[in-house]
């Protein structure tokens, strides 16, 4: 059996909530040096990172109180539970309906808890390589200050898909101090609806 460490113990959804309002202050800062808060984009969803099984497991039984569970599969070999809130998180003035529970992969992260937020960018491309060359086009509209990215900044490509997903969606992810911010073209719930 998985021994919890002395980080993750504590971890429950209280502790997570009560978390929120610092985690939404460092966004709100690199959302606006990244030039991002212009736009006021949609956040389809936010996304904590554990390192253990078991905290992953863990959080996934008890969060019945919070919403339900609308997805738990595989996505790009590792399992990711779609979780929706009865009462929604608030970003800004934009309310977040959703949290991505990705159970842990090989990678280690420094902190675990809240991580990343995702916004919609729209895009009208509809196969997966046309949103994939859109990437830049998305980073050109949106991120007036994507020119200006340095070194401390990582930016990431990624096209995750579950099985049975039949609407592609790529994202490119902005990551800086424990902090990322993701767009992709189209909102998770459209996703998990293309399966139907």
């Amino acid at each position: 059996m998985e021994k919890i460490s002395d980080q993750e113990a504590h971890i429950s959804w209280a502790w997570l909530f009560s978390e929120w309002p610092a985690f939404v202050e460092r966004l709100t800062e690199f959302e606006q040096e990244l030039g991002l808060e212009t736009h006021s984009l949609e956040v389809d969803h936010c996304a904590l990172r554990v390192n253990q099984t078991n905290t992953a497991e863990r959080l996934l039984e008890s969060f019945a109180p919070f919403g339900s569970i609308i997805s738990n599969k595989p996505v790009n070999g590792r399992p990711i539970a779609l979780l929706k809130l009865s009462t929604e998180l608030v970003y800004q003035q934009r309310r977040i309906g959703c949290i991505e529970l990705p159970f842990p992969s090989n990678k280690r992260y420094p902190n675990a808890g809240w991580e990343h937020i995702e916004m919609v960018a729209s895009s009208s491309d509809s196969s997966m390589n046309a949103l994939s060359a859109s990437c830049q086009t998305l980073v050109t509209r949106y991120v007036p200050n994507a020119s200006k990215i340095g070194q401390q900044i990582q930016v990431k490509h990624s096209s995750p898909q579950a099985e049975g997903e039949q609407l592609p969606n790529p994202s490119i992810a902005f990551k800086k101090n424990g902090v990322c911010i993701k767009l992709h073209p189209h909102s998770i719930i459209d996703v998990i609806n293309s399966e139907q």
